[in-house]
């Protein structure tokens, strides 16, 4: 089973602080519900400190709001747990704290709930972003020191593993989510990453999600090298990027042809959202299906491979603007269907 039909749901964050009318909102208004993170509790639901728990090397000051890699102290020990727990596939030291995630406990217990919908998501940082974003103790990415990087990888590949886990228990049918919003920085002058090492690191942290996979950019990127992962499901910000990512039909329909799926992130995460209307926003994407389609892809297909979600997390706007994105996000799910 693969969702499509234009079924919704969530990048992730939300602008509330109080974990029961956060997920009170989601399972009243997407077809997917998503645990949210809500990084207006405080720095530890922040997207890169929330997975840092059990993570080698990770030193947080929530205080301070700071995160950074210690990559001079001694963390060979943990190092080595890292590796032996990623090797043996054992997630179940790498759960995500209350106190780092405050709505995941809440989502979970609504399990009667959840096993009525037919997908439940939810999501993880993705490795690339977490390290160009964090730094080591000279401020210097942690991308490029080898061991440190190597040691977070795997750690969110288990906080991976472990949330699918936990979610397959309140629905057997889950979707994960690995969050890269600096796969738009690939092939920028100051960033340097192989093209291989991305796919290498991605597909590291899938080959342990036991559910579907997706992975969601709310910028520009290569979308063929994040074709050419594991990701079942490719998520983008359409609204802004939605003519560059169908320059790559050729890809794109071998990525459909092998039950691939596109998640149009159509309504902008922001104030824009204000000036879009339902019918402004299913012409924009509709014309970028039927531009799709005249490639060389059947509208049948496209229509049943196709998610729709907000073009990312809403947790830095105010709750009115959040709301009326996903009311926006529904009236336009529903028109298109």
């Amino acid at each position: 089973m693969r969702p499509g039909n234009f079924m919704t749901t969530g990048i992730g964050s939300l602008p509330y602080t109080d974990p029961k009318e956060a997920v009170d909102f989601v399972l009243a208004h997407v077809d997917v519900p998503f645990w949210p993170q809500l990084p207006r509790r405080g720095f530890l639901e922040n997207m890169y400190a929330q997975f840092s728990e059990m993570m080698p090397c990770a030193a947080v000051n929530s205080a301070a709001g700071t995160m950074w890699m210690d990559t001079k102290a001694d963390n060979a020990a943990a190092m080595v747990s890292v590796l032996n727990a990623y090797m043996e596939g054992s997630s179940a030291r790498f759960q995500i704290s209350p106190d780092h995630a405050a709505s995941l406990p809440e989502f979970l217990g609504r399990r009667h709930s959840l096993s009525r919908f037919p997908f439940i998501k939810g999501q993880v940082t993705g490795p690339i972003s977490f390290g160009l974003q964090v730094c080591d103790q000279g401020k210097r990415p942690v991308l490029y020191d080898d061991m440190a990087f190597d040691a977070a990888v795997k750690t969110l590949a288990l906080k991976a593993k472990w949330q699918a886990e936990k979610l397959a228990g309140a629905n057997r049918n889950a979707i994960l989510f690995v969050d890269e919003p600096f796969l738009s920085a690939m092939g920028s002058a100051y960033v340097h990453v192989e093209s291989a090492r991305v796919v290498e690191c991605l597909d590291e942290v899938f080959s342990l999600i036991p559910c579907l996979k997706a992975v969601h950019c709310c910028g520009n990127t290569d979308w063929p090298l994040i074709m050419r992962t594991r990701a079942d499901i490719i998520s983008l910000d359409a609204y802004n990027y939605g003519e560059s990512f169908i320059l790559y039909a050729k890809e794109i329909k071998a990525f459909l042809e092998r039950g691939g799926i596109i998640s149009w992130g159509i309504i902008p995460a922001s104030k824009d959202a204000l000036k879009e209307s339902a019918a402004s926003l299913s012409s924009r994407l509709d014309a970028l299906m039927r531009k799709l389609s005249s490639k060389g892809i059947s509208m049948e297909t496209i229509r049943e491979r196709s998610m729709l979600t907000p073009s990312c997390g809403t947790g830095s706007l105010d709750v009115a603007t959040s709301e009326r994105i996903f009311e926006l996000l529904g009236e336009v799910a529903g028109g298109m269907r």
